[in-house]
């Protein structure tokens, strides 16, 4: 689990990106939007936030960053340049990022995950027993929430 203070490390899939996290993660939920879907590859994306200064990309010149959206929220992915995978995602005005959680090395470091959002674009049912958020404005709070509560140190 990612709330101590032993290093993490995550990396795409061909190793030309390689990032080192210290520090706890703040959150894990599991993104079901057309989105994610599309740019994770996966029928889901599995974000996990971290403070953006514990982060540490090892070679940021094989990122490549592509801004999405203004508003409601502005988010800078970065992509490896060689192999494509999305790794890394800021977002602006805050001083957090996501490190996509299947990019952790190892998965024994990953925080738990809170719960899904998006729920109704999912392309399969998932019964684990987490909380399902459906609709943008469920799960937008949601999301909100559970990072919140992260940032405080409640899990």
């Amino acid at each position: 689990m990612a709330r101590n203070s032993n290093p993490a490390r995550a990396s795409c899939v061909c190793g030309a990106v390689q990032i080192t996290m210290h520090g706890r993660a703040l959150s894990r939920f599991y993104c079901h939007c057309s989105i994610c879907q599309r740019l994770n590859k996966a029928p889901f994306g599995d974000p996990v936030f971290v403070w953006r200064w514990n982060v540490h990309v090892e070679d940021p010149t094989q990122l490549t960053w592509k801004r999405y959206r203004w508003l409601p929220i502005n988010l800078n992915r970065g992509t490896c340049q060689t192999c494509g995978t999305l790794i890394l995602e800021h977002l602006a005005a805050t001083p957090m990022s996501v490190v996509i959680g299947r990019a952790w090395e190892d998965p024994q470091l990953l925080p738990p995950a809170w719960g899904h959002i998006f729920y109704e674009s999912r392309v399969a049912d998932v019964d684990d027993g987490l909380p399902k958020r459906s609709g943008y404005m469920s799960s937008e709070l949601a999301a909100f929430g559970w990072n919140l509560a992260g940032m405080f140190g409640r899990s």
